[in-house]
C-alpha cells in the first residue's frame, strides 16, 4: 500500500503545474476527497449505534475557519484508541487532556481542567481534585464534558491489552482502583493517589505517546474498540472525518472551541516518508507544512521554501560511562575521570578538560549546519526560558589550553587511553561522536573508537552498569523534561532504574524530592538543584539542542510548533499567509 501510495503522490506531483495553471490559487487539497461539513458526521457505520440526542451547538463566534490545510507527519502505528495509542498525533489533536504545556517555556498551563488543588494525605499520597472546564461539547453531538468521561477514560488503562508507554504511570496514579476515583459532582472529580509521584505531570500535561486523552464514556461504551478506532470522538479543535490507512487522515475544524479555533476549515494529514517527495510536494504547493532533515536545508532553502523550526527539540551530550555507584561490582577507580570518588577534585577536573576541549559552536555549524544552539545541562533540561532554568548555567567555553592546564594538575600531563563508542543508528552521532573524539585527541588524550548498535551492545551494558572506561555520544530525541528523563523509569541517574547513563548519591537525594513536589513551583526549585549537581560537577558533556525543520508553503502565515517536541502537534494556530 506504502509503495502505490508514493506513485500516486509521485505523479500527482508532476501534475500540479498543469492544476495549478487551470485552477489558480485553489486551497482544494489535490489528493484528499472534498471533505463533508463537520455538523453532518454521523457515528462510524461499522457499529450501528445511533448517536444520543443532538446538542444545540452555539452559532460561531470571530473566526470562522475556511480553506484546507495539508500536513505531512508520521502517524506511527494509525490507531486511535487512547490506551493502545502510541504516538498518533492525529489523536491529540481530536481529543482533550486536562492540562497543556505553554508553546514555549513548557510551563503547565490550564486545560479541560479549569482549576485544581493538590493535598497530601495521612498514608503518603495524595488528593488531586479538579473542576473541569463547563460547556465543552463532545464531537458529533456526544454530550458535554462531565466528569463521568475523565474517570471512565482514566480507568479504561486498567483493561487488558492497555499498551500506551503511559499506562503503567496513569493506573499507579490512581492506585489501580477505580474507587480512587470519586466523583464529586457533575463537573469535579477528587483523584485518591495512594502516592505522590509529580511524574504524573508528564502523562497529564505533555503532548506525547505517554499523553492522558478524555474520550467521551457514552460513546466508548456505545460503539465499543472497533467503533472508536473507526471514528473517534473528543473535544479538541479537530474533528475526524476519514481515515485512510497508510495514506492518510482528515480532520474538520470545530466552528468553536474553548482554546482555539482553527483557522483552516480542513485537516489533511499524510504519511509520506521520503523526503525528496516531501520537500516536491511543499514546492509545488500539494502540501503546506512538512518535517524535513537537516542535511536537505540547503535543498530548500535554494528552492525559495519557507523555513520554520522547533526548537530545543534534539538533545546532543556526552556520557562518562562508568559513572555509577561506586559500590557496584563494575566500578572501575583507575578511570581518569571517575576515580576513588567522581565528586573528589581530580576526576572532577577531568570531566571539566573533556568539556574545555570541544568546540560546541563548530560541532552546531558543521553537523547540524548551524541549526541548533550550545547545550549547557543535560537530562533534558531544555534550555533558557523554561520554568526551572537557572539563568547561571552558560554553555562551557572552549578553551583546549586551559583543558591541557587541568590535566596536568589531574595527573594526566601525557593524557591518558579511553574507549570511543561510536553508536549507529541514529542521525548524526557518529559525525558528533567522531568531532568530539578529534579535540580530545588534541589535547593528549588516546581515543580508541569503535562502532556498535545502541541495542543491543550499549544498552546492555548500560543494564550491568558496565560503561566504565568508555564515552560515547548520546542523540536524545523529542526533549521532555527533566523529571521524565532524569528520573523517571529511564534514563538519568537514579540508582533504582533498570536503564541509566549514570548515578550518584546525588540522585537518589533529589530525584525523590521532585517526584514527591505537590506544588509545581517545589517541582521546579528541585529541578533546578539536580541543574546545580550537574552543571557545577561538569557530569556530562553538553554540546547542542538542536532544531527540528519545517518547510512551510507560501499559504501559511504564522505558525508556532510546539517546542521540545518534533511533529506537527499544533496545526490549529497556523494562520493563513
Amino acid at each position: 500500500m506504502k509503495y502505490r501510495f508514493t506513485y500516486r503522490i509521485l505523479a500527482l506531483v508532476a501534475l500540479v503545474p498543469l492544476l495549478l495553471a487551470c485552477g489558480g490559487d485553489d486551497d482544494t487539497p489535490v489528493p484528499a476527497p472534498t471533505a463533508a461539513p463537520a455538523a453532518t458526521a454521523k457515528p462510524a457505520a461499522a457499529t450501528a449505534v445511533p448517536a444520543p440526542a443532538a446538542t444545540a451547538v452555539p452559532a460561531p463566534k470571530g473566526r470562522v475557519p475556511s480553506g484546507v490545510l495539508n500536513v505531512i507527519d508520521d502517524q506511527r502505528s494509525e490507531v486511535y484508541l487512547p490506551r493502545t495509542n502510541s504516538g498518533d498525533k492525529a489523536l491529540a489533536l481530536m481529543l482533550g487532556r486536562l492540562f497543556y504545556q505553554d508553546l514555549e517555556s513548557l510551563e503547565v498551563i490550564t486545560g479541560l481542567a479549569e482549576t485544581w488543588d493538590i493535598k497530601s494525605t495521612a498514608g503518603g499520597g495524595a488528593d488531586w481534585t479538579f473542576n473541569l472546564r463547563e460547556g465543552v461539547l463532545f464531537h458529533k453531538d456526544w454530550g458535554e464534558l462531565t466528569a463521568e468521561d475523565v474517570k471512565s477514560s482514566l480507568t479504561e488503562f486498567l483493561k487488558e491489552g492497555s499498551t500506551n508507554p503511559g499506562t503503567g504511570d496513569l493506573t499507579r496514579w490512581f492506585g489501580k482502583d477505580a474507587n480512587n476515583i470519586e466523583i464529586t459532582g457533575e463537573h469535579s472529580l477528587v483523584v485518591h493517589s495512594p502516592q505522590v509521584d509529580a511524574g504524573i505531570w508528564g502523562s497529564l500535561a505533555r503532548i506525547s505517546d505517554r499523553g492522558f486523552n478524555i474520550s467521551s464514556k457514552k460513546h466508548m461504551e456505545s460503539v465499543g474498540d472497533e467503533g472508536f478506532q473507526q471514528g473517534p470522538v473528543g473535544t479538541g479543535p479537530w474533528e475526524f472525518v476519514e481515515q485512510k490507512k497508510g495514506e492518510r487522515v482528515t480532520l474538520n475544524a470545530r466552528l468553536e472551541h474553548w482554546r482555539q479555533v482553527p483557522y483552516f476549515a480542513t485537516l489533511n494529514i499524510f504519511i509520506v516518508p521520503e523526503p525528496s517527495t516531501q520537500i516536491a510536494m511543499v514546492r509545488t504547493g500539494m502540501v503546506d507544512i512538512s518535517a524535513i532533515p537537516t542535511k536537505l536545508k540547503g535543498e530548500v532553502e535554494q528552492a525559495g521554501i519557507r523555513i520554520i523550526r522547533s526548537t530545543n527539540t534534539l538533545e546532543y551530550f556526552v556520557n562518562f560511562g562508568g559513572l555509577f555507584l561506586t559500590s557496584r561490582p563494575l566500578y572501575d577507580t583507575d578511570v581518569p575521570w571517575a576515580g576513588e570518588n567522581p565528586m573528589d577534585e581530580k576526576p572532577r577536573m577531568v570531566r571539566e578538560a573533556l568539556n574545555l576541549a570541544v568546540d560546541k559552536e563548530a560541532i552546531i555549524e558543521s553537523i547540524l549546519l548551524g541549526e541548533g544552539s550550545p547545550a549547557a545541562v543535560t537530562f533534558n533540561f531544555g534550555g533558557p526560558g523554561t520554568p526551572w532554568w537557572n539563568p547561571k548555567w552558560k554553555p562551557y567555553p572552549y578553551d583546549p589550553t586551559r583543558a591541557k592546564e587541568l590535566l596536568t594538575q589531574a595527573g594526566y600531563p601525557d593524557g591518558f587511553t579511553t574507549g570511543f563508542w561510536m553508536v549507529s543508528g541514529e542521525i548524526n552521532t557518529i559525525d558528533v561522536a567522531e568531532v568530539v573524539a578529534s579535540y580530545w585527541e588534541q589535547v593528549g588524550i588516546k581515543v580508541e573508537r569503535r562502532v556498535a548498535e545502541y541495542r543491543p551492545t550499549l544498552r546492555s551494558m548500560l543494564v550491568d552498569r558496565g560503561t566504565a572506561g568508555w564515552a560515547y555520544v548520546k542523540e536524545q530525541q523529542g526533549v521532555s523534561d527533566p523529571l521524565s528523563y532524569g528520573c523517571g523509569s529511564c534514563c538519568g541517574g537514579e540508582s533504582s532504574m533498570t536503564l541509566g547513563h549514570t548515578e550518584a548519591p546525588f540522585w537518589d537525594e533529589t530525584c525523590p524530592l521532585m517526584k514527591q513536589s505537590l506544588e509545581l513551583d517545589d517541582l521546579y526549585k528541585h529541578t533546578k538543584t539536580l541543574g546545580d549537581y550537574l552543571y557545577d560537577n561538569y557530569w556530562t558533556v553538553p554540546l547542542a539542542y538542536g532544531n527540528v525543520l519545517y518547510a512551510v508553503g507560501p499559504k501559511i502565515g504564522e505558525w508556532t510548533p510546539l517546542r521540545g517536541q518534533a511533529g506537527i502537534y499544533t496545526p490549529e494556530y497556523a494562520s493563513p499567509a
